[in-house]
Order: structure tokens, then sequence, then C-alpha cells
């Protein structure tokens, strides 16, 4: 299993002042100190995002991000739960209604993350993870640019396709469409700030862990620096 990741950059500086002073200069860098990492995890269909997230999620001050959709439950699933299940029209007068932080449409469905949810959960300080396409990932990072992205890479095609064809749940012509939409996703790398190679998922899951604890302690130092 791989990782590799380029940390985000904060100029460095301090602050004599008290807690609100240290709170509008970790502003000025781009970070509100206090507030939770939006943690955005994208990767092709079949990679094992799902299975990282449920070994994830267990942790303290962690929130899985709760998108909407206008395609149908599966089996098991529950409005509120994996998803909010929305007709079209619904969807798309939230939409209008500026109530979408992204929103884009995968393999004939609208799928979108509501903003208000990303911001109650960090304005109180709570970390959020969403598992989001790459399409939808771009726009989280354009509405929110402290968010820390990462990707979740197979160990080569071969293994992908050979995933999804273990889990069988799509037909022939969808999984050609997924891997084709594999080559595409993994073509844009490079808006990602970390890369990990699925070839162990319990390693994975700890790399992407270990992802947020060095956010969270870049938050910490960056504390102790506004400290006099």
């Amino acid at each position: 299993m791989q990782v590799t990741g380029c940390a985000h950059q904060f100029p460095g500086g301090r602050c004599k002042s008290a807690r609100g002073a240290r709170a509008r200069a970790g502003t000025e860098r781009g970070v509100i100190v206090g507030r939770g990492i939006l943690l955005v995890l994208s990767g092709p269909s079949g990679v094992g995002k799902s299975s990282i997230l449920k070994r994830l999620l267990p942790q303290d001050g962690l929130v899985m991000s709760i998108s909407c959709t206008t395609r149908p439950p599966r089996p098991g699933e529950k409005d509120g739960g994996e998803y909010f299940f929305l007709s079209t029209q619904e969807f798309m007068r939230r939409v209008a209604a500026g109530e979408m932080a992204e929103y884009a449409e995968v393999f004939g469905n609208l799928y979108g993350t509501p903003k208000d949810f990303l911001e109650r959960n960090l304005a109180a300080g709570r970390d959020v993870i969403t598992d989001i396409d790459v399409q939808g990932a771009e726009k989280i990072k354009q509405a929110f640019p402290q968010a820390v992205m990462l990707f979740v890479a197979p160990p080569g095609r071969a293994e992908l396709e050979k995933r999804l064809r273990t889990r069988s749940t799509e037909n022939e012509p969808d999984l050609l469409r997924r891997l084709k939409t594999a080559d595409e996703e993994m073509s844009r790398l490079h808006m990602y700030d970390y890369i990990v190679v699925n070839d162990d998922l319990d390693r994975a899951a700890a790399v992407v862990s270990a992802v947020r604890t060095a956010e969270r302690a870049k938050r910490e130092k960056m504390m102790e620096e506004l400290s006099w």
C-alpha cells in the first residue's frame, strides 16, 4: 500500500493577542482555528471507499456527510441513512435555493452535498468526511478551499475490474462505463493532496486515519504558534 501527499503550507508568524486575535490570525491564513476539518474522499467505483469509511467512522469527532440523490434506494438503504433520497423536482428546487455545496450528475442520477450539514458540523469543531466523485470533489474544494483531498486508487486497472465483477452489482454495460469513468478519474490525481493505493484494506484505512491526525496536528501547531 502506497501513499503520497503534499501537505498544506501556512506562512509563519505569531500573534501576541488573546483568543479572538488568534482566531482572526488563523482566518487570515485561510483556516478558522477551532473549526472542524473537511476530508474529501474520492476514488473509482469499487476501489473500497465504503469499506474504508466503515473502519473510520467509529472514531470520535468524525461525522459522515450524508448526500442527497435522485437515484432509487438500494435494498437495505433508508432515507437519511446512506442518502437523503429526493425526487428530481425537489433536488433541483434545493439547488436553485442555494442549499447544495455541490451537485453533479453521475450515471444518470443527481448527487449533491447539503451545505448546511457541512457548515453546522464544521462550525461545531467536528471533522466531516465525504465520499464523493471527482466532479463533486472539485466543486467542494472551490466552496471549501481548506478541504483536505484524498484519492483512493486501486493497485491497477485489472484489479479494479476484478473487484467490480466480484461484487456483481452492475450489468456488463454499466461495468464497462464505470471502468471508463475510472480512467478519467485517474487522470485527475493532480487535484488531490493525498493518494492512497488500496492494496490492503486495513492499512489503507490506517493511512486515511493518519492523514486526519496529521491535519489536526497542524491546527494544534498553529494554535501554539499563535499563542504567546
